[in-house]
């Protein structure tokens, strides 16, 4: 499986308006993605998802908000705020749904 192939997979998996650019070493694809969830009550809030596949080994890494789907699990053992937890579960379940497509598509 080529880079250009996992590079498709994951805009086929983010769907539409996906801003893709590549730079020497990685492909950073983004898009905007709102979520409502019943464990938070149906409020819904709008995250970052950023997706590097790397040139050099086909590596994808998939980021919401800024943390990773490991850094998600260490908030969720210790969270700051009780509320915390329903935030943090909802984004790490939408990594997992989506790497889950990715690996599907290719």
């Amino acid at each position: 499986m080529g880079v250009k192939e996992r590079v498709e997979a994951v805009k086929k998996a983010l769907g539409c308006n996906v801003h893709n650019t590549e730079y020497p070493a990685f492909y950073e694809l983004n898009k905007r993605v709102y979520l409502c969830s019943s464990e938070c009550g149906g409020v819904g809030c709008h995250i970052d998802v950023t997706v590097y596949v790397y040139k050099r080994n086909g590596r994808i890494t998939v980021y919401v908000n800024g943390w990773t789907e490991r850094e998600l699990e260490k908030r969720l053992e210790n969270p700051r705020y009780p509320d915390d937890v329903c935030c943090f579960a909802c984004m790490k379940d939408y990594i997992e749904t989506l790497m889950n497509q990715i690996y599907e598509n290719l």
